[in-house]
């Protein structure tokens, strides 16, 4: 089942991967676009003179608009994905925590531009200031040992910060544009609830916010990938690590101003083959390595790390109790 799974969604992982830009997003805005810009003027002219008149302006305006957005999310995705990596080279792992909080959407251009100044100075600041700081923080943590790794770090560090912050520049300006496209939209307008949560078997349930939230952050996370999946639990470990349950993928996600969330990685279940919890870790032992982003580490053991441990016991004991269940269902072994 999974082999097969996997082999017809491979399609979508490729033309959903960020590093590429995303060119099933690309191709699908330009599509509609261009059939826009034929389409209303040829129902328009079967009305009125007039009616063409407007089907021209409206062809025209879906043309455009569309096509600005499908090029500048390209140019955000390659980009924002150089800058992850980029960033990962400076094995500081301070400046990647702070630089993961500071990456909420942009909502315009203006926005954008902004948002992407504040962190291509804050990639100088903290490429130049590392040299200093980077050896003095590892000598205080770890002697003269940590001196020395303090010294590769702020070396490492004064290259590849200041380039992260030239691609995060870029790719929030990119962002800001693309998302003003659809700043004024209709659909722009905050839901006041997230859309109801409906089981597999279709029976209507009490409306349940926990659920609905989990379903909707399932169905819209890295470009919809996980739309077609069934949801089953949500978890919130602390303020910046949230826990999402599918029948196929257990997925972890990072929570920025507690209103951006951003995949940090996922695994399918199947390949989960034990779990382990100690103090303030949660380990998971995978049958086989498995990767999705391009710099991420190719392994068979992941991590969930929390200063709440209660909340990580917890979800130790119902990750067990739904993978046993999930299993048995697709006769996993």
């Amino acid at each position: 089942h999974y082999k097969n799974a996997g082999i017809r969604s491979w399609y979508r992982m490729l033309g959903a991967s960020d590093i590429l830009g995303n060119p099933i997003v690309l191709v699908s805005n330009l599509g509609t676009g261009v059939w826009d810009f034929f389409y209303e003027p040829a129902q328009g002219i079967v009305s009125s003179p007039g009616d063409f008149g407007v089907g021209i302006a409206v062809g025209t305006k879906s043309l455009l608009k569309n096509s600005v957005y499908g090029v500048f999310n390209t140019f955000q995705k390659v980009t924002g994905s150089l800058a992850e990596g980029s960033a990962a080279l400076s094995f500081d792992s301070n400046y990647l925590n702070k630089r993961q909080q500071n990456q909420e959407a942009p909502k315009h251009v203006f926005d954008g531009v902004g948002k992407g100044l504040m962190n291509f100075g804050s990639g100088i600041w903290q490429g130049v200031s590392g040299i200093v700081s980077q050896p003095v923080m590892g000598a205080y943590n770890e002697g003269g040992s940590g001196f020395i790794k303090g010294v590769g770090k702020g070396t490492v560090g004064v290259i590849a910060k200041p380039v992260t912050g030239v691609f995060d520049l870029v790719s929030k300006t990119s962002e800001g544009v693309r998302n003003t496209t659809t700043f004024w939209d209709e659909q722009q307008r905050k839901r006041v609830r997230y859309p109801r949560h409906f089981t597999t078997d279709g029976v209507l349930t009490p409306y349940n916010i926990k659920k609905a939230k989990g379903q909707y952050l399932l169905h819209t996370i890295n470009n919809s990938f996980f739309s077609k999946e069934s949801f089953q639990f949500l978890m919130k470990i602390d303020s910046q690590l949230t826990i999402v349950l599918s029948n196929l993928h257990l997925i972890v996600l990072n929570v920025n101003n507690n209103t951006e969330f951003t995949i940090d990685w996922f695994i399918p279940i199947n390949l989960i083959r034990g779990l382990q919890i100690f103090d303030n870790k949660l380990t998971i032992l995978l049958s086989s390595p498995f990767k999705y982003f391009l710099f991420e580490k190719n392994t068979n053991i992941r991590h969930i790390e929390s200063i709440n441990s209660l909340r990580l016991y917890k979800l130790n004991t119902i990750l067990l109790q739904y993978l046993q269940i999930l299993k048995q269902s697709y006769n996993i072994i």
